[in-house]
């Protein structure tokens, strides 16, 4: 939760009202920055060697249609990001070597148009026979094919145009050798005053998205709902676990907040206009965006992506026995939660180091089973859902995967039992994950546009 350590029930406390019995600090913006990263690094996933678990990437079962959450929507938008950045690195390598073949102009008279130099045309199997230009590009193209979308990017910015397409040979047949086929090729095109190549607006695109590239990656090293690429919202109150600090910090920004603001109501109704009212109006205005800020922050451990909220919500609806919380560098992000069953705790032995007391197993069947449900409706607004989850119950674990594909629910480290962070995480990915204001970019006509 808030200060990025995950609190577990006492053995007689389950969780009540949402609020964790362990106490912790009142987050603040300075204090959610500096929190730890929870270690969720599935690459360092255990499987118990009895739970007869092999993790593999799949689909579920004939029980669910739900696919098991394996990459983060933060991640996938990254690759997305990542390859736009690498095509336009690609295309301009094509680009300086289409520069340096084509001939130059011929200086022209001052006040006369300047000469046209024949036109330069290439073929894709030019591209490819020249091996310094082919080491240059990453991948190395190996056929015409591995060049389209770098071409296709080239011809889009109107820095060349297609001249003719390739043609197909055709097969030899007994007493005839057939005919090769031949190349697509392209012309430079220039500018009619200067006869030069523009690539003004190719050049100024491709620094746009290299550079709001870095940053998305840099926002990567540590997800946070309070830093996200998606709109987000907040949970209720009713299903949010954390700490008594964390609602006391909520609901004291939330009163500061609101008074502040009618102050600033008191004021405008007073009708004053003298430069002293102003000033206080000005200062009232600084505080409120402060306040605002000091809000959300305090906000943090209930927020999640959009679609996410919609989905626990409809979740609490189906299943009171649940508080969900969060915390910055949380896994996923605005797309991870952790889950605090309130319910009694029975003891599993035989399972080594993760041996001791978890939640009553017919409620945490429930859960998942309820979860499962949910993420299987075609909600309206969310769509579908893929999810995935950690919990250290290796037998009850074996039994979920059984039912809703290998991989579903694996162990790590300080996820139960309890006295060692018993609760359940969980990676919650919208199958169809929108694009919107916070995410930065769209994509359109299958190019990426910076917003």
């Amino acid at each position: 939760m808030g200060n990025g350590k995950v609190q577990q029930t006492n053995h007689s406390s389950p969780v009540t009202r949402g609020i964790l019995p362990a106490s912790r600090p009142a987050p603040d913006a300075n204090a959610l920055a500096a929190s730890p990263r929870f270690d969720h690094d599935f690459s360092k996933v255990k499987v118990h060697a009895d739970s007869g678990v092999r993790l593999r990437r799949q689909l579920g079962t004939s029980k669910t249609t739900s696919p098991i959450a394996s990459v983060s929507p933060r991640t996938e938008m990254l690759k997305q990001l990542t390859d736009e950045t690498t095509l336009f690195s690609n295309a301009n390598v094509i680009a300086e070597w289409v520069k340096g073949k084509a001939p130059a102009p011929a200086a022209g008279t001052t006040g006369t148009p300047v000469p046209a130099p024949p036109a330069f045309t290439f073929t894709t199997e030019e591209l490819l026979n020249d091996k310094a230009l082919v080491k240059k590009i990453k991948p190395k193209p190996a056929k015409a094919e591995d060049l389209t979308a770098m071409l296709d990017l080239l011809v889009s910015y109107g820095f060349i145009e297609r001249a003719a397409a390739a043609t197909p040979g055709s097969p030899g047949t007994p007493g005839s050798p057939g005919t090769p086929g031949t190349p697509a090729s392209f012309t430079l095109k220039r500018d009619p005053k200067t006869q030069q190549p523009d690539l003004t607006t190719f050049n100024k695109d491709k620094k746009s998205v290299k550079d709001f590239t870095d940053k998305f990656e840099k926002r990567q090293e540590r997800p946070s709902s309070l830093d996200p690429v998606v709109e987000t919202s907040v949970l209720s109150g009713t299903l949010a676990a954390g700490a008594a600090d964390e609602f006391k910090a909520e609901k004291t920004a939330e009163t500061n907040l609101a008074k502040l603001k009618k102050d600033l109501e008191d004021l405008d109704k007073s009708g004053a206009t003298d430069e002293k009212t102003q000033e206080k109006r000005k200062a009232l205005e600084v505080k409120i965006a402060k306040a605002e800020k000091t809000f959300t922050n305090a906000q943090g451990f209930h927020t999640f992506a959009a679609d996410v909220t919609n989905l626990l919500t409809r979740l609490g609806a189906a299943n009171s026995d649940f508080k969900a919380g969060t915390y910055p560098g949380h896994s996923w992000g605005e797309f991870s939660a952790d889950i605090f069953l309130s319910t009694s705790l029975e003891e599993v032995k035989d399972i080594g180091d993760y041996s001791g007391k978890y939640w009553n197993r017919k409620k945490v069947r429930k859960f998942f089973d309820d979860l499962n449900d949910e993420c299987e409706k075609d909600d309206p607004t969310t769509g579908k859902f893929a999810w995935r989850a950690i919990y250290n119950d290796v037998p009850l674990a074996g039994e979920i995967n059984k039912k809703f594909g290998a991989g579903r629910v694996v162990q790590k480290e300080n996820h139960g039992p309890d006295g060692k962070k018993l609760h359940i995480h969980l990676d919650l990915r919208p199958i169809k994950q929108r694009l919107d204001t916070k995410s930065g970019f769209e994509i359109n006509k299958g190019r990426i546009k910076i917003l």
